[in-house]
């Protein structure tokens, strides 16, 4: 195995090369994956609208109820009921939506819902103000439109809208009906935030830091290893050139399973157990590897083409970014051209992108998205055996032809 030692020693060598790809890969998911959490946090986060309520029907207990409600789902901006003071405040955008429960209105709601011709003409209206806020408007009209319907159906059970007690008994109902609140369970979306940050970000960012780091080290070193001194030396010590070839590509094998594995141990103290281990978690991990066994097929490929280290430089770089922007790796597969997708489609990533997204749309993977994961993860074990074959069609026409470049 004095061919497998030498690449690794080479790998040594170059070992800036390797490193650099792990800090870039960190360096960039980790903020990500930051910023992920808390937009995916924000977006369950409860805000509550600014109005100012104006209650002029403060004797009766239904409308003190409806400004405890209010007080209760929005937030309530005092401003004095003043032209000036109310001019202010709505310049100032201090509050934006003004309420006025005006007097009467309480005894003229009940009794046009108890009332047996319910001539809804008979209900004093409330009166509001709004000043450029449509979606707080629509929000606390939709409040409202609910506390109101309630109350119409629970005063069927009002006989007289004078006694105190049923009007009491009838808040009381109000309570049971409409405080019902939405419990966010914070450990499940920051699970949910995790999971989708290591199969839309890491991994995805992942593939790209493979085919940069595979192919500029597989280039380096099987560049080296076909100086003249290292060739004559094999050939000397009777060493076949199908064992070189095969322990050169077992080299390139070994590393790569290698390097895979620290990105994803990495990912392990960045996103945790639950996330990898959980079932759609393993599926990304599997394609994610079965994605890099393809990368590493293909950079081979390339490297066996590569006759100088100027053009393993250029491969690294062009093919690297090519490949991602073209499969969706650093943007969403929707912004990518058509055209740009079917050239990628000649490498892995594309297709462990397309994998992904069925895997991290659904809770619950039916059948037939079992059946179309098993499909994307076979066209790349297949691109990953065309590559190998044509490598190793190249290497030996070269040996027949007896070319340098072996």
């Amino acid at each position: 195995m004095k061919v497998f030692k030498l690449f690794y020693q080479l790998i040594r060598a170059n070992l800036a090369a390797v490193i650099i790809g792990l800090v870039l890969l960190l360096s960039i998911t980790i903020p990500i994956n930051t910023q992920f959490r808390n937009n995916l946090s924000n977006q369950f986060e409860l805000r509550k609208s600014q109005i100012t309520v104006f209650n002029e029907d403060t004797n009766h207990p239904l409308s003190q109820h409806l400004y405890q409600y209010l007080s209760d789902v929005t937030e309530i901006i005092s401003v004095d009921n003043q032209p000036e003071a109310i001019a202010d405040a709505l310049f100032s955008q201090k509050t934006s939506y003004i309420l006025t429960i005006p007097q009467g209105f309480s005894d003229s709601l009940l009794k046009n819902a108890t009332s047996e011709d319910l001539d809804k003409q008979t209900v004093i209206p409330l009166e509001k103000y709004v000043v450029d806020a449509q979606d707080n408007e629509a929000y606390v009209d939709v409040l409202l439109n609910t506390y109101l319907q309630n109350v119409r159906i629970l005063t069927s059970l009002v006989t007289d809208v004078d006694n105190s007690n049923q009007i009491m008994r009838l808040t009381q109902q109000l309570d049971e009906v409409l405080n019902h609140k939405v419990e966010i369970l914070p450990t499940q979306t920051s699970q949910t935030s995790d999971l989708m940050a290591f199969g839309a970000y890491y991994t995805h960012y992942a593939s790209y830091v493979l085919t940069n780091t595979f192919i500029m080290t597989f280039g380096f070193v099987i560049l080296s290893m076909r100086q003249q001194e290292i060739v004559k030396r094999d050939r000397m010590s009777n060493l076949t050139l199908s064992r070189r070839t095969i322990e050169i590509l077992l080299g390139c094998i070994s590393f790569s399973i290698l390097y895979w594995f620290i990105l994803m141990i990495a990912a392990y103290f960045i996103y945790g157990g639950a996330t990898l281990f959980s079932p759609n978690g393993l599926l990304i991990i599997l394609s994610s590897f079965i994605s890099m066994l393809g990368i590493q097929a293909m950079s081979y490929f390339f490297v066996t083409l590569a006759p100088n280290k100027g053009i393993i430089s250029f491969l690294a770089t062009f093919i690297s970014l090519f490949i991602a922007f073209g499969s969706g790796l650093f943007a969403p597969r929707e912004f990518v051209a058509n055209s740009m997708q079917l050239i990628a489609s000649i490498a892995t990533p594309i297709w462990q992108v397309k994998a992904d997204e069925i895997i991290m749309n659904v809770n619950t993977l039916t059948s037939a998205n079992k059946q179309e994961i098993a499909k994307l993860f076979g066209i790349q074990l297949l691109l990953t055996a065309a590559y190998y074959a044509m490598s190793f069609t190249i290497q030996k026409y070269r040996q027949y032809t007896n070319s340098e470049l072996i």
